[in-house]
């Protein structure tokens, strides 16, 4: 560091909190019924601002850990996940794919990448694949079927859900059925949320949110769009940091 330069400030150990908390813009004084047009989904993006800088990859461990998906439709997320960890912005490799069913995209997805595959419906078979495959965390990504994992796998089963919780959650809230209910509802803004999976449906401990606007003559796509591309730039962040913790508390 050159003399007169500022010192860098450090950021605070991670402790599964909220420590992503991004908004788009200055906070509007008016409702939304002001603004005229809607933003392209990647502007939406870029004029995001993190409070905790994702590009500080100081406790990122250098050893990949076991990632476990699990899934239940297209596997969009899962594919997300894979070019993050391709492109080095995710310490992990996929250990396991699990869906729940048979003919879902995911299944062909996890085929076409050569990962090995299990087709699992009830909680029991579930577990058993991933700890057979020694998953050090689990990624759900559009998994459909209720599952609160057991002690072996407490704190390490990760869900991104797309809305802002404790709003627009909980049983039946997943997909479309949440980004119509945000135009219904008419609030300003929405966004995703990764937490952790324990006990009732999205009610696990958050680690991270993005926010991203609803404008006036949003529809529901419009609003997924936006939403999708948001959860594509939190989950690969927010399971970095769970990983590097998992690292840091290995070696203490």
């Amino acid at each position: 560091m050159q003399l007169g330069e500022p010192r860098k400030k450090r950021v605070p150990p991670w402790d599964r909190r909220v420590v992503l908390g991004w908004f788009f813009g200055e906070p509007s004084a008016t409702r939304r019924s002001q603004e005229k047009t809607a933003l392209p989904a990647e502007r939406c993006i870029k004029s995001l601002r993190p409070l905790v800088d994702p590009r500080d990859r100081s406790s990122v461990p250098t050893m990949a850990a076991r990632l476990g998906i699990l899934l239940s439709g297209s596997g969009t997320t899962y594919a997300n996940l894979v070019e993050a960890i391709a492109q080095g912005r995710l310490p992990a490799h996929i250990a396991v794919v699990v869906s729940s069913k048979a003919d879902a995209g995911g299944v062909a997805r996890a085929q076409n990448y050569g990962h090995p595959l299990v087709i699992a419906q009830d909680s029991a078979a579930v577990t058993a694949a991933l700890l057979d495959h020694q998953c050090d965390v689990v990624a759900m990504c559009g998994w459909l079927k209720f599952y609160d994992p057991p002690a072996a796998l407490r704190g390490r089963v990760v869900n991104i859900h797309p809305s802002l919780l404790p709003a627009f959650g909980g049983k039946g809230m997943f997909g479309m059925h949440v980004h119509r209910a945000v135009v219904a509802a008419g609030v300003s803004e929405t966004g995703c949320t990764a937490h952790l999976v324990s006990g009732a449906y999205d009610s696990g401990p958050h680690l991270g949110q993005l926010r991203v606007p609803v404008l006036l003559n949003d529809t529901a796509e419009m609003v997924q769009q936006r939403v999708q591309q948001a959860e594509c730039a939190l989950y690969p962040q927010v399971l970095s940091a769970l990983i590097a913790e998992m690292a840091s508390s290995k070696t203490r």
